[in-house]
């Protein structure tokens, strides 16, 4: 079995809600020389990420996983998200975003797992949304990269009420896996691949997780 960890998505949704709330992170207008378009971070005063919209059409995704042999999909936002955001505009993106993720999960649970995004700016409201996202929505993990708002995952007095929010939610629950990317490679970080992480027909044949192409 050939489970992607580096599939991401940007739901319309999304992406909708972006432009409503004209942030910290915008859509640029398409580049007059490439024609590719970008996020643009005002904090940071660059481009931080290429918008690809190819993957919103679920169908045609679907038919490229089975020309490509890939059977699951693990569903992340890639930068920008919501930890980009501040304010209550952090809390409805990340609402949004989680919301679509799970909504294509639910609609093929066969063939995707659904990651979700906290708007990490406040923890109160990081915590509340990490427990909608599970017991709610049934999504399976947090997706995130190797800093938050520009500061460590290991911030003791910023990130560790989350993550011992999701330490319990994975002890008491099910095993919640947290995807790290660091220099565009995803990193799962879980003890052991998650029991109820895969579809019942996929656990019958005990695959072992891994991306296409790596060991």
């Amino acid at each position: 079995m050939i489970i992607d960890f580096q599939a991401h998505v940007f739901p319309e949704t999304y992406i909708a809600e972006m432009k409503r709330l004209d942030g910290a992170v915008i859509l640029e207008e398409p580049d007059p020389h490439s024609g590719m378009t970008y996020f643009y971070d005002k904090k940071l005063k660059c481009r931080i990420n290429t918008a690809t919209f190819q993957g919103q059409d679920i169908e045609k995704r679907l038919r490229h996983m089975d020309q490509l042999g890939i059977d699951i999909h693990v569903l992340t936002i890639p930068a920008p998200g919501a930890d980009r955001f501040e304010g209550e505009g952090a809390r409805k993106i990340a609402r949004v975003a989680n919301d679509a993720i799970a909504a294509i999960a639910r609609k093929h649970p066969n063939r995707f797992i659904g990651f979700f995004t906290l708007p990490t700016c406040d923890i109160g409201a990081s915590l509340d949304e990490l427990d909608r996202s599970v017991n709610e929505l049934g999504l399976h993990g947090f997706g995130c990269f190797a800093n938050l708002n520009g500061q460590a995952l290991d911030r003791e007095e910023e990130y560790s009420p989350p993550r011992r929010r999701h330490d319990r939610r994975s002890h008491h629950h099910r095993r919640l896996p947290c995807l790290r990317r660091s220099l565009g490679y995803p990193f799962l970080l879980s003890a052991e691949p998650e029991p109820g992480l895969l579809p019942e027909a996929s656990r019958r044949e005990a695959p072992t997780p891994r991306r296409r192409g790596l060991p």
